[in-house]
């Protein structure tokens, strides 16, 4: 399962040194927030990978079950921290708050 952390552990883990930490997007064709997660850590410099929901077997029921609840909404966005377990950022809008 994924862990779920406050923003200020959000940013604090940022922090610590953003190489270390790989970010992952979930997320579907034409979606407008999911294409703005991409921006916005490309323009910090911050790596990740997009993950396409549907493809490789991703599906929403294997993204429900890796986070341990339904999920509605995309993007979905996990980073893995420094002991290499991933942690769960939320949508859009948390991303935009841990990283700014």
């Amino acid at each position: 399962p994924i862990h779920h952390m406050t923003l200020q552990k959000k940013q604090n883990l940022l922090k610590t040194n953003k190489e270390l930490h790989m970010f992952v997007i979930y997320g579907k064709p034409l979606c407008q927030y999911c294409e703005m997660s991409k921006r916005l850590l490309g323009s910090k410099g911050i790596s990740y990978t997009y993950v396409n929901l549907g493809d490789d077997d991703m599906t929403i029921e294997r993204l429900n079950e890796m986070a341990g609840h339904e999920i509605k909404t995309v993007p979905q966005i996990l980073v893995k921290d420094s002991d290499g377990m991933f942690q769960y950022v939320g949508s859009y809008n948390e991303l935009k708050e841990m990283v700014s």
